[in-house]
């Protein structure tokens, strides 16, 4: 339906939408809230969380309305609506990594990296629904943009590096295998580990990608500079560093606008399983 809408009256529903669930839907306050108890504590007061969290909803929403504008994301419509800073940081002549988050309009990024003529492609986790997967992946893939299903990039992922590619990946959940732990806001939790596995296997630099939504809903997009990362002898240190190193600028992002992350999602729950393997791994 919103794609029938003009931009601004859809974000507008989108926004409300997104309000609306957090009100009548319990378990995105309590989550949200226990996410910002743990990453603040008392530093931020219950009416500061709260604002953020309804940012947080809000924001949610205007994505989901915005979505169905994918196919229409070509040079005008970037010159119309978006700002990009740091394309100079990318080599074309080879592939890199994008890590990215649940921030601003994270759906966004790949096809506007299409729309600047980069090679573009990104890791996808498949909707459990088949009927509405194959939609919402026709509407990502519809300006070129190659889709990679998360559970199935693992042996992908290396080798679209080594070909050109831009990939990028969202890494802000908390995962279920291929982790390593880390520090996020201050708390320990786990980490995805696999897209760094494979721009350290492939040699292909990293780069932070993220959208910040100004006044108006004109959207700037910011590519950062390669991380530095290490890459020594120890291939297993190598990751846990890295690893650290990607988590660090998601949370610099995070705390540079609170609203723009998705705090619903339980990011520091326990993964005894991965803390055996870890342990397990790291004791050979």
């Amino acid at each position: 339906m919103t794609q029938w809408l003009p931009l601004g009256a859809a974000r507008r529903l989108g926004k409300a939408f997104g309000l609306l669930a957090y009100f009548v839907v319990p378990r995105l306050h309590r989550i949200g809230m226990e996410n910002l108890n743990q990453a603040y504590g008392d530093s931020l007061s219950r009416r500061e969380k709260i604002r953020i969290l309804k940012q947080t909803a809000s924001n949610m929403g205007i994505v989901a309305a915005e979505f169905s504008r994918i196919p229409r994301i070509d040079k005008e419509f970037v010159r119309d609506h978006i700002s990009i800073s740091g394309l100079e940081h990318i080599d074309r002549s080879r592939g890199a990594l994008f890590i990215a988050a649940h921030y601003g309009n994270w759906e966004w990024l790949a096809p506007v990296l299409r729309a600047a003529d980069v090679p573009a492609a990104e890791v996808v986790r498949p909707l459990d629904h088949p009927v509405l997967e194959a939609f919402v992946d026709t509407i990502r893939q519809s300006n070129g943009v190659i889709t990679l299903q998360r559970d199935e990039a693992g042996a992908n992922l290396a080798r679209m590096l080594r070909e050109g590619y831009m990939v990028g990946v969202l890494i802000d959940q908390n995962p279920k295998s291929a982790a390593a732990p880390v520090t996020f806001l201050g708390r320990p939790c786990w980490a995805t580990a696999a897209p760094v596995i494979a721009a350290l296997r492939a040699r292909a630099p990293v780069h932070g990608i993220r959208a910040i939504r100004h006044a108006g809903g004109r959207y700037h997009f910011e590519i950062t500079p390669p991380i530095s990362f290490e890459r020594n002898a120890d291939f297993r240190q190598d990751v846990a560093v890295n690893v650290q190193r990607c988590q660090n600028l998601i949370e610099q992002w995070v705390r540079e606008h609170p609203g723009h992350w998705m705090w619903f999602h339980r990011r520091w729950r326990p993964r005894p399983s991965l803390a055996r393997k870890w342990t397990a791994r790291n004791s050979d």
